[in-house]
């Protein structure tokens, strides 16, 4: 539809395409929206439109015939600011936002003081303080007002977790850690306990107290030894040896060689995939996406 407004107007005919927001009264595409996407479409800066604002704002679209594109949308820029200032806000709508805007996924002093925290604390301590954060996180996204009653042995995905609340997870503690996660990292380490201990172990990586994510966080750049190493950590083995990278990293780490695990054939990844549950088709799909 873009694309046909603007070639319409470039022949000098009528078009314009509007992107819509979120409408407050309920259709076939918003029908099934639960309370917490609601309030997690409200955190992000989209307030719900009424009948007569969206009526309004599509008679002042059709008096812009010079804008073939454009979006109709009631934005908080509260919560855009606030969303700013913690290094979440994605690239579109950093224009929005009056003053300086931390780049997305935190910046170094944002994770630096958390990190100095951490680098001061014994293995269990520090695995418990990043406990006491991921609660805090998981609370935030799902919408409650407390982290207290969340059962860190629980289920994510029992706990109401979809793809985008994993993504919002995900960029959370991206931001406060300064580590890089892949987008299935829910799926992977799928209750608060063992996703505290997985982030736990990044960051101590060949440091028992964690001075190279710290030096990743103190402005060494994005190319810092810290960085290197908890990127590298992040990826799964099996992605290494799908590219072909195992052996290599191996032989340059002194260790030689290992034979790699047989790839599956397409006959047996499709028979995989009609086996598979829902959060593992998830699970694929996002690994996907990355690559």
């Amino acid at each position: 539809l873009d694309a046909l407004a603007q070639y319409r107007q470039a022949q000098g005919l009528p078009g314009v395409s509007l992107a819509w927001g979120l409408w407050e009264e309920a259709s076939g595409m918003t029908g099934a929206l639960t309370g917490t996407d609601h309030d997690r479409l409200t955190r992000s800066g989209l307030v719900p439109l009424t009948t007569e604002e969206g009526m309004t704002l599509l008679d002042t679209a059709l008096e812009r015939p010079d804008d073939a594109f454009l979006v109709a949308a009631h934005l908080d820029r509260r919560a855009l600011r606030s969303m700013a200032e913690a290094g979440r806000l994605a690239q579109l709508l950093r224009g929005v936002v009056d003053g300086p805007v931390r780049g997305f996924a935190g910046s170094s002093a944002g994770a630096a003081p958390l990190l100095r925290r951490l680098s001061g604390l014994p293995g269990p301590e520090r695995e418990a303080a990043l406990l006491e954060l991921l609660l805090e996180e998981i609370s935030a996204v799902l919408g409650h007002e407390s982290a207290r009653a969340i059962d860190p042995e629980r289920g994510l995905l029992d706990m109401g977790f979809d793809s985008l609340s994993a993504l919002e997870l995900r960029n959370r503690l991206t931001a406060a850690t300064r580590l890089r996660f892949p987008s299935t990292l829910v799926f992977d380490h799928p209750t608060p306990r063992r996703l505290a201990r997985h982030v736990a172990g990044l960051l101590s990586a060949n440091s028992p107290n964690g001075e190279e994510a710290l030096d990743g966080a103190s402005g060494s750049g994005p190319d810092s030894d810290g960085d290197v190493r908890a990127a590298l950590a992040a990826i799964p083995l099996a992605r290494l040896r799908e590219a072909g990278l195992m052996d290599e990293l191996l032989r340059l780490a002194g260790r030689g060689p290992v034979s790699a695990e047989p790839v599956a054939s397409d006959e047996e990844r499709i028979e995989h995939i009609k086996d598979a549950a829902l959060d593992d088709l998830v699970r694929m799909a996002l690994a996907d996406g990355e690559e």
